[in-house]
């Protein structure tokens, strides 16, 4: 028995919904609409182009670890972590949602293994690289004084950059 193309256009149509429900509740804490409008085109395939990195209002917290508690920072940070690289954490919340916690209530939980720089600001958010092969990420142009002010602190505190 073949389905008729009313058919057909039902369950493209159910399965967009339910595609279009799935990213939202995964990702819209923390993505802006436009961007989850442009994953969803671009799945859909209307788009052969990624969409470009767009200026958004992010926040963020850049953690060193010691020792072997990565596993506890996941668990803390749910899906925001955007960067995990030998030790360091990257880690980008939109700030309307409520997951943004002050990063020294974080250091309560961590303990001493943990330092952190923290800060909000407008900066490109979105896939970088091909339509072949491409990450969704933040762009920080300032990653390097980011980076000395974190490796300054001292482990178990956290400073607003």
């Amino acid at each position: 028995m073949r389905a008729t193309q009313n058919e057909v256009d039902m369950w493209q149509l159910f399965t967009n919904v339910i595609a279009k429900r799935r990213l939202r509740t995964a990702f819209g804490q923390y993505l802006s609409e436009s961007t989850l409008r442009d994953i969803q085109e671009m799945s859909n395939g209307r788009s052969g182009q990624l969409p470009r990195p767009k200026q958004e209002q992010v926040c963020y917290v850049v953690l060193q670890v010691r020792g072997d508690i990565a596993e506890e920072i996941q668990q803390h940070l749910a899906q925001a972590i955007d960067v995990v690289m030998s030790f360091i954490v990257t880690a980008t919340f939109n700030p309307q949602s409520d997951v943004l916690q002050p990063p020294t209530n974080m250091l309560g939980k961590l303990g001493p293994n943990v330092r952190a720089v923290y800060s909000c600001g407008e900066y490109l958010r979105g896939p970088v690289g091909s339509s072949r092969w491409f990450s969704f990420g933040t762009i920080f142009p300032h990653i390097q004084p980011m980076l000395e002010t974190l490796f300054t602190l001292e482990f178990g505190t956290a400073k607003e950059a």
